[in-house]
């Protein structure tokens, strides 16, 4: 399953390990799912979580993160959202075929189902990984 995985996602789960974001990262780096994501989506999120200031441990496992992220090459310039950066994420998500989106940004739940790419909250992806591994 590819997935791009935004980085409010990342901060989340790096400052509450136990939480659905927190669940999606440790699949992820376990290799349950793909995460996908292009050169710019990568910086980003080394830079958000160096930012953060979050300790040797959270960063760690974000470089764990990253190094399990398949980069993909998007065409530039698609306007789907009014948030800028929320376009990188849908290039992205349309680059490498990604089934989903995970995301707690409103912008970009906003236009879940364009491509076909489900845009959608951690719990929620948790619920649908769920039924579909049943």
């Amino acid at each position: 399953m590819n997935v791009v995985i935004d980085t409010n996602v990342v901060i989340a789960a790096l400052r509450n390990p136990g939480s659905a974001a927190g669940r999606i990262i440790d699949m992820a780096i376990a290799g349950e799912i793909q995460p996908l994501g292009s050169l710019k989506t990568k910086q980003e999120t080394a830079r958000l979580v160096q930012r953060a200031g979050l300790g040797r441990e959270a960063w760690l496992k974000a470089d764990r993160l990253l190094y399990r992220t398949r980069e993909v090459a998007p065409h530039t310039g698609f306007s789907i959202s009014t948030d800028r950066s929320d376009n990188l994420y849908f290039e992205a998500a349309h680059a490498g075929g990604a089934q989903f989106i995970v995301t707690s940004d409103r912008h970009l739940l906003d236009h879940d189902g364009f491509w076909g790419i489900r845009v959608v909250r951690p719990a929620d992806f948790l619920r649908l990984m769920a039924n579909h591994n049943k």
